[in-house]
C-alpha cells in the first residue's frame, strides 16, 4: 500500500480541512520510514497545521516529551 501511495502522483503536502499534511500523520504514528519517503518527495516538514502544530512537535508528543 505505501509504494502504490508514494508512486502516485499527487502533492505530498496535500492538507486535509485542519491543515495536516501527510507528514504530520506520519509523525503522529511514528511511521519514520514513510516521513523519509515523504521528506525525500520533498514534502514540507515546518508546516504548521490550524492549531500551530508542526512535524517536530507531532513527533516529539508522539514519542511521549509531553
Amino acid at each position: 500500500m505505501k509504494q502504490t501511495l508514494m508512486a502516485a502522483p499527487c502533492d505530498p503536502d496535500q492538507r486535509n480541512h485542519a491543515g495536516q499534511t501527510p507528514a504530520m500523520y506520519a509523525a503522529l504514528f511514528q511511521r519514520t520510514a514513510i516521513l523519509e519517503d515523504l521528506r525525500s518527495r520533498g514534502a514540507d516538514m515546518q508546516a504548521t497545521d490550524a492549531a500551530g502544530n508542526s512535524v517536530d512537535s507531532i513527533l516529539r508528543w508522539s514519542a511521549g516529551e509531553r
